[in-house]
């Protein structure tokens, strides 16, 4: 049967029930944002690039470069590539892979800090596994230990972090995180320049210790960063202090945003960043 809508009362009546009917179920869109104005975060960021920007001393995206994007200088790798990462390119690492950087002045007398970058890592199974540590020319450990350590399991991670001043050492103990293998993980490290460490795994706090008096970090014959394993499995080891060692291995899985700061972000900070650079923002 086929009305005739122009003539009929009723016709109307109906064109007018769906036209409610349309507007009564059109989809919510309250949540939208136009593409490249995306609602910012707590702290009021937009982008990654906002934390802090003037207190950035150190930043590898590797976006297919080994290049700080601060101070323009590149890391030299070795048997290291390129792949995915959580933003743009990563570093992907091997076994005998890291790369080696040169820290500036700016890095090398930071009294406080940051330091936070993105881990995705296969399951450790051949002793400890170095990301981002900061050398001793002389000591067995560095001015910045942190790798995953022995013991975990397809369920569990082991994450430790071993932070020097003066030549002294301190060590917070295992974090352990359930369940976050062969996916993007985000660490960060704090230092407040008076007394206070926090780490802070996938933006919330996971460990935190004083050491009062300690005041500014003052490291000790700093010599280079290093990514993807630590400082005396490097070939020549890049410390007197200890040769190659069977129970330390390197990162087979991805590295990505680097960043060192000459403060210590705050939570909100550091849980910005996190949220951020995982949107690739």
């Amino acid at each position: 049967m086929i009305f005739n809508y122009k003539n009929s009362s009723s016709g109307s009546a109906l064109l007018l029930s769906l036209l409610l009917f349309t507007q009564c179920t059109k989809p919510n869109t309250d949540d939208d944002f136009p593409k490249g104005d995306p609602p910012p975060v707590a702290g009021g960021f937009v982008n990654s690039s906002e934390v802090s920007p003037s207190n950035l001393v150190g930043y590898w995206n590797f976006d297919g470069t080994l290049k700080d994007n601060v101070s323009g200088t590149s890391a030299v790798g070795t048997n290291i590539s390129f792949t995915k990462g959580i933003k743009g390119q990563a570093m992907q690492g091997a076994i005998g892979g890291y790369a080696i950087a040169t820290p500036s002045e700016a890095v090398k007398t930071i009294g406080s800090y940051t330091i936070s970058w993105w881990t995705n890592s296969p399951l450790n199974t051949n002793g400890i596994v170095g990301m981002v540590n900061f050398s001793d020319t002389q000591g067995f450990w560095g001015n910045l230990n942190t790798f995953f350590e022995n013991g975990g399991n397809p369920d569990k991670m082991r994450f430790k972090a071993i932070f020097a001043s003066g030549g002294s050492t301190f060590d917070f103990g295992v974090q352990e995180v359930v369940g976050r293998w062969n996916a993007w993980n985000h660490f960060a490290l704090t230092y407040d320049g008076i007394d206070k460490f926090t780490i802070y795994i996938n933006g919330t706090v996971a460990a935190s210790g004083t050491r009062p008096g300690l005041g500014p970090i003052k490291f000790t014959n700093f010599g280079h960063i290093v990514f993807g394993t630590v400082h005396f499995m490097t070939s020549p080891s890049l410390t007197s202090g200890s040769t190659n060692q069977d129970w330390a291995s390197y990162l087979t899985g991805q590295l990505d945003e680097v960043r060192i700061y000459n403060e210590a972000l705050t939570a909100t900070e550091v849980s910005a960043l996190t949220i951020l650079e995982k949107q690739g923002r």
